[in-house]
């Protein structure tokens, strides 16, 4: 069976059921498959699965679904004046003793922007040769916690002597930078904490890039890796008092009303339900155009809302950004 034929697929499975059994058993049945990752998470697998096989999972009684494993680009703009954040800064809203996770290209943990203020780091990054993505982790390899693993200064993040990874950075500056000498303001909730995590891959295959309007090398973000980062952040989530998550990723069409329905917007619901339960606001991607990440984040940051939208540069609500009571459900595209 040729690789091309074959798809890479998230595998999420119902409550109770064991991740390595099922895992086992398509791989034993299937000439057509291979087994991506299967130890990250106890609710689901990765595998690259062919036709037939996808067909049989869907009828399996232990799978509650079966997800394509997309690649998303990193998107982003900024203003917090224009959101008015330094008024509700000054009048104590300003995210002490709150954490922040940022789930992007890493950071640039030695930037004076966020002096100590970063509690922790993960890294949950892929390698596939079908596709050419390379990990991010300074460890070489699928994931990683602790200190330095989100780390945007690795060799992986240079293209042609310039690093190409300072999309995180420039993110957890707008969620929680605080001012220092040179940057021009603080960011939103500039006494909050940052967890960093780094869930991008390094693409180097030209066709993967291509085929989202980049050329290589570029990066992109498996929802897998995506999913999996979100189950690491609902573990430390007591352990930090994790307020918020952003994940400033872009792909497909905003939406008007709850989209649990749409198979990419639910690959990560069980994830983004649980937070959510943990109280933990969601704020998340930007649709076909530039996210400019003020009013989601002012609200989430600073209010401890669990809906979030996107303005203009007029401070308008942007075409492109969700809404709906609901639409905290959908904050992949939010």
């Amino acid at each position: 069976m040729q690789a091309k034929s074959r798809v890479r697929s998230i595998i999420q499975l119902k409550p109770g059921q064991s991740v390595q059994a099922v895992a086992a058993d398509l791989e034993q049945a299937s000439d057509g498959s291979r087994i991506v990752e299967a130890t990250g998470s106890p609710h689901f697998f990765v595998a690259e699965v062919d036709r037939r096989t996808l067909d049989k999972l869907k009828q399996d009684d232990r799978v509650h679904s079966v997800y394509k494993d997309e690649l998303s680009m990193p998107f982003l703009d900024v203003s917090t004046a224009l959101i008015r954040s330094n008024r509700a800064n000054a009048a104590g809203w300003n995210g002490t003793g709150t954490t922040i996770a940022v789930l992007d290209t890493g950071i640039d943990r030695d930037h004076p922007f966020f002096t100590g203020r970063i509690v922790d780091e993960a890294c949950f990054s892929s390698a596939s040769a079908t596709d050419g993505t390379v990990s991010l982790c300074p460890n070489n390899q699928p994931s990683q916690t602790g200190p330095g693993a989100a780390d945007a200064e690795t060799a992986q993040c240079l293209v042609n002597g310039q690093n190409a990874c300072s999309h995180g950075s420039h993110v957890a500056g707008i969620a929680a930078g605080k001012m220092t000498d040179g940057a021009p303001a603080n960011g939103v909730a500039p006494e909050a904490r940052l967890l960093p995590i780094q869930v991008f891959s390094r693409v180097d295959n030209a066709l993967t890039c291509a085929l989202r309007g980049s050329t290589a090398p570029c990066f992109l973000s498996y929802t897998s890796d995506q999913k999996l980062a979100l189950e690491y952040v609902s573990r430390v989530v007591r352990r930090h008092n994790v307020a918020a998550v952003n994940m400033s990723l872009g792909g497909g069409t905003p939406y008007s009303e709850a989209c649990d329905g749409d198979p990419t917007a639910a690959a990560v619901k069980p994830e983004f339900d649980a937070l959510v339960n943990l109280g933990v606001g969601a704020r998340g991607r930007g649709g076909q155009q530039r996210v400019r990440q003020r009013g989601g984040l002012a609200g989430l940051h600073l209010h401890g809302h669990r809906r979030g939208g996107a303005t203009d540069d007029g401070d308008r609500l942007a075409s492109f950004t969700n809404r709906g009571g609901r639409c905290w459900t959908c904050s992949r595209r939010a």
